[in-house]
C-alpha cells in the first residue's frame, strides 16, 4: 500500500491537494459557515434545550482562536436566548477574556498540568498564564468548571491531582471539578494529521483508577468532583 506524506509546514489549507489525489484519498472535513448559519443550526434544537436546560457548546480546536466568530456566536445565542458555555485551553490574550465573558454563562476551563515544565513538555508552553486568565475570569465574576484530562504514567501523580483541589479551593465561582480519564479515541486523528501522541496506549482507563483519583480530590476540596 502506498503511503503519502504532507509537508504541514508548507500547506495553506487551499483544498487543492483533495481535487488532485488520483485515488481521493484525501477529503476536506468540514465546511465553511458564518455566525448565522451556525446559529440557525443551533435553533434547530432549541426544544431540547428547554427540556433539558441545556444550550449551545463552543469547542474546537481552540474556540479562541477564532475569537471574532465565537463573540458573534455567543452575541447571537444571547439575542436568542440560549445559555451558553465555551470550552478553552486558557491560553489566548487577557483582553480577549475579558471582553468575551459577559456573553458567557460558563467557561469549561481545561487544567492539564500544575507542573510548569512538564506543562511545557507536553503542551509546548507553561501555565503561567492560563492560570493567570483563569484568576482573571474568577475575579470578573465568571463560572467555570474545571476540566482535567488525567494520563496515567503523565499526570495522574498525588502531587497533581493535590494541586487540582488546592486550585479549587482558590476559585470563588468554581461550579464543579470534572475529572477526564484518558482514552484512545483520538490516536487516529493524531494519525491523519502527522502527530504522535506522548502517551501511546490503546487502552481505556480503568474505572478503579479513576475513582481513585476522584476520591483523592474529594477529601481535598468542598467543590462538587464529576467524571467529565
Amino acid at each position: 500500500m502506498n503511503s503519502h506524506d504532507i509537508n504541514r509546514v508548507l500547506c495553506s489549507a487551499c483544498g487543492c491537494c483533495v481535487s488532485a489525489c488520483p485515488s481521493t484519498a484525501l477529503e476536506i472535513k468540514g465546511r465553511m459557515m458564518d455566525a448565522k448559519e451556525v446559529i440557525a443550526e443551533v435553533e434547530k434544537d432549541k426544544d431540547f434545550y428547554v427540556e433539558s436546560g441545556g444550550g449551545m457548546t463552543i469547542s474546537g480546536g481552540e474556540p479562541m482562536m477564532q475569537y471574532e466568530f465565537t463573540i458573534e456566536l455567543l452575541k447571537l445565542s444571547r439575542k436568542k436566548g440560549f445559555s451558553n458555555c465555551i470550552e478553552t485551553s486558557g491560553f489566548a490574550p487577557k483582553e480577549r477574556y475579558s471582553k468575551i465573558r459577559k456573553y458567557v454563562d460558563i467557561f469549561l476551563y481545561d487544567f492539564k498540568e500544575s507542573d510548569p515544565e512538564r506543562h511545557r513538555k507536553y503542551t509546548g508552553i507553561d501555565n503561567k498564564e492560563i492560570l493567570e486568565n483563569l484568576f482573571i475570569l474568577d475575579k470578573d465574576g465568571s463560572k467555570t468548571i474545571l476540566r482535567c484530562p488525567i494520563i496515567p504514567g503523565l499526570n495522574d501523580r498525588e502531587s497533581h491531582l493535590e494541586e487540582i483541589a488546592k486550585l479549587a479551593g482558590k476559585l470563588k465561582n468554581i461550579i464543579e471539578i470534572n475529572v477526564m480519564p484518558y482514552h484512545p479515541m483520538g490516536k487516529a486523528k493524531s494519525a491523519r494529521i502527522g502527530k504522535k501522541q506522548p502517551h501511546d496506549s490503546d487502552s481505556f482507563t480503568e474505572n478503579e483508577k479513576v475513582e481513585k483519583w476522584m476520591k483523592f480530590i474529594v477529601k481535598r476540596t468542598s467543590v462538587p468532583v464529576k467524571k467529565g
